[in-house]
């Protein structure tokens, strides 16, 4: 074991004593709401402030690749580090430092250069009382001002910074940061440094400090628990069974809890013996929280959350979808614990261990959570977006009579109301030349339509009161003018559709017509495929892709990641499983995370816009243009199959409340069968059909348009 101190002594530091004496004082922790890694000194990751968020999206900022774990300033602002990789293959990256405002806006960045060495992706700033955040990348450690400009920067002599230690800020304003190379730097408030305290292997740990000013970080060579005078010299060492890149953290009566990739979860005396260990069989990346009653959260590579009793004994474990690296739980107030997964979810647990609710992202989580004062949670995610979860309920479809294509999520083409058993023309409405796709109906009965006109390149969208009249339109140029597919009224009375022959650009309205937001989203040109919301996200197809954006518009994963067509309009079932066809014949089911389920092949690789519809058992229908109609199960494998003898399938079947399926076909054949397949009837309309599907009301009776 090689335990080295190096003290630095020049005239710098000898001027910055002088002037210290003299009346100028450094810097301490801000005295913000969350100004460090895990709120705290202590590295508690316990916020004095309640957060009564109910999982629903307040704002989302696409930053770059990799965004890392953000802090908050006295104002409000929040700090966050993002890295780009401008050569993924010699693993080349970019990354900036941004500040940004509590509404989502950008004050300013600062770029922190590029480098290959160690993206700085893992790591909080930390701020000092002056305003100050300090942050190092790759080989330099930065101080910037509050408005961006550089304050000074010093070069670490080992140039290999750490991806994962975020540093920390003493009473004295020393600023303490560790880095792969095995050193643990003492950093002066003027930039010089202070002194050095190597370790074997490198510093991945981020360094808590104790009330006594003791500083305690872990190895990853040495496999130990360090505890560092603040002069620099060594208190004693804790030797576990494996790396230690967990950052300790400190409860009331100086105990240190930490994690070891020898799946153990570590308590030490704050003399440094053993208090208790709790095995939890799988390694530990994340670091503990401790909440107010002195019970230690933390994450495991096995998916899990445990909660430990002061005692060591396991309290409760909650379970996610996949493993839990570097994300670290935060406990609110109210003890509600919020911790991020590779599941691509970010999770709220109550303290008896149950899901309060969780948020889907496009990428993995290894962003700790920083909690603000009115609550606000923030997180980045590796889908390069930093999230701000607020109080609001999560966006999804209006609560109206006819809010999206095919009525719902499931695509049952069935109403909740009865038509009157004498049906007369109520009014019509010319729109000007053009196609009208199938119109969407508002909570208070405003219609939606949105129409295109090849020859003017024009589309339009028009809201029209029940009794005709149009109330505004919204007129969509430049040559994004296709029009393809209905819109979607979301439950904030937005209204939300895609567009374009040169691209697809995707828009939401305010209901009183004007734009809420609009973004570029892909070079493809859009389709038929009609967007749907769910879990505060936008699912939709275009010509290149499946997207899911979220509901302030940016992307949070697009499926499969090469080119493919979808006409078809996504369909979601109660579980979460979105399911939508493709122009390789192919039947996709897909997480809400992005990740594949399953895929079937239903024909040929031709363009196909039939769309999916679910039954309450789960089973999928769906019709193909070689002339099939197919139902699969919930896994994949096929159900049944129904032959129309070479007829094209373009419409999406309807499901009554008795199961019975309606499905059209483009010789004017209205077909329907028993949840089973076997045939029930068929009604011949005497002509042809298209993309027209068949819809139901409440009393059961089919209805469906015929050219």
């Amino acid at each position: 074991m090689v335990e080295k101190i190096v003290e630095t002594r020049s005239l710098a530091i000898i001027l910055v004593a002088t002037l210290i004496s003299c009346g100028i004082a450094s810097a301490q922790l801000a005295n913000s709401s969350w100004p460090i890694f895990h709120h705290d000194l202590n590295h508690t990751g316990q916020s004095p402030y309640f957060s009564q968020s109910a999982g629903g999206i307040r704002w989302s900022l696409h930053l770059g690749d990799r965004v890392s774990s953000p802090v908050i300033g006295e104002d409000g602002t929040i700090y966050v580090v993002e890295a780009t990789y401008v050569n993924p293959r010699n693993y080349v990256w970019e990354s900036k430092l941004y500040a940004i405002r509590p509404n989502g806006s950008v004050k300013w960045s600062y770029n922190l250069g590029t480098g290959y060495k160690a993206p700085p992706s893992f790591k909080a700033p930390v701020i000092g009382s002056d305003g100050t955040i300090y942050i190092d990348s790759d080989a330099e450690m930065y101080a910037i001002n509050p408005n961006g400009t550089q304050k000074w920067v010093v070069t670490l002599p080992d140039g290999w910074a750490s991806t994962t230690s975020s540093p920390a800020i003493d009473k004295n304003g020393v600023i303490y940061v560790g880095t792969n190379s095995g050193n643990l730097y003492a950093v002066n408030p003027d930039g010089t440094i202070k002194w050095t305290f190597h370790m074997n292997g490198g510093v991945s740990s981020s360094p808590a400090i104790g009330k006594d000013g003791v500083i305690y970080v872990g190895s990853t060579g040495d496999i130990s628990l360090y505890a560092i005078f603040p002069n620099g010299t060594k208190k004693w060492s804790f030797t576990t069974g494996d790396q230690i890149v967990s950052s300790p953290a400190i409860d009331k009566n100086g105990t240190i809890y930490f994690g070891s990739l020898d799946g153990n979860l570590y308590a030490l005396y704050p003399n440094g013996t053993l208090k208790w260990s709790f095995p939890v069989g799988a390694k530990i990346y994340s670091s503990p929280a401790i909440d107010k009653n002195g019970i230690v959260y933390v994450g495991a590579m096995d998916g899990k959350v445990y909660a430990i009793h002061p005692n060591g004994t396991l309290k409760w474990s909650f379970a996610t979808g996949n493993s839990i690296g570097w994300s670290s739980p935060a406990v609110d107030s109210n003890r509600t614990i919020y911790i991020g997964s590779n599941d691509k979810w970010f999770y709220a647990i109550y303290p008896n261990g149950t899901l309060k609710w969780k948020f889907v992202t496009g990428g993995s989580i290894v962003s700790s959570p920083a909690i603000a004062e009115d609550g606000t949670i923030y997180f980045g995610s590796y889908d390069g977006n930093l999230y701000a979860i607020g109080n609001n309920a999560p966006l999804s479809l209006e609560k109206s009579a006819w809010p999206m294509f095919m009525h719902d999520l499931k695509h049952s083409g069935r109403s909740d109301y009865e038509v009157p058993a004498e049906v007369g023309v109520k009014w019509e409405k010319g729109l000007g030349p053009g196609v009208v796709r199938p119109v969407i109906i508002g909570l208070d009965g405003t219609i939606y339509a949105g129409v295109y006109d090849g020859n003017s390149e024009t589309g339009k969208v028009y809201a029209i009161a029940p009794n005709g009249t149009i109330i505004w339109d919204y007129t969509i140029t430049d040559n994004y003018y296709g029009f393809d597919a209905s819109p979607v009224v979301v439950s904030d009375g937005s209204i939300c559709f895609h567009a374009g022959y040169g691209g697809t650009t995707f828009y939401c309205l305010h209901s009183n017509g004007t734009l809420k937001w609009e973004k570029g989203v892909t070079p493809f040109a859009t389709t038929e495929s009609a967007p749907i919301v769910a879990f505060d996200t936008i699912y939709f197809g275009t010509n290149g892709e499946f997207y899911a954006l979220t509901t302030d518009g940016n992307k949070k994963w697009s499926y499969p990641g090469h080119q493919i067509s979808v006409s078809s309009s996504p369909a979601i079932d109660d579980s979460g499983v979105i399911y939508f066809g493709d122009n390789r014949g192919n039947l996709r089911a897909v997480y809400l995370n992005g990740t594949e389920k399953w895929t079937a092949t239903i024909g040929s690789s031709v363009y196909s816009p039939a769309s999916p519809s679910i039954a309450s058992d789960g089973t999928i229908y769906i019709g193909h243009k070689d002339g099939y109609f197919y139902a699969f199960n919930p896994d994949g494998t096929q159900k049944w199959s129904f032959s129309t003898n070479g007829v094209p399938v373009y419409s999406t079947p309807a499901i009554g409340r008795d199961g019975t399926i309606y499905i059209s076909i483009n010789n004017g054949t209205l077909y329907a069968f028993n949840p089973d397949g076997t045939f029930k009837w068929s009604f011949d309309t005497g002509g042809t059909i298209g993309l027209a599907s068949p819809v139901i009301d409440d009393s059961g009776t089919i209805y469906l348009f015929r050219k």
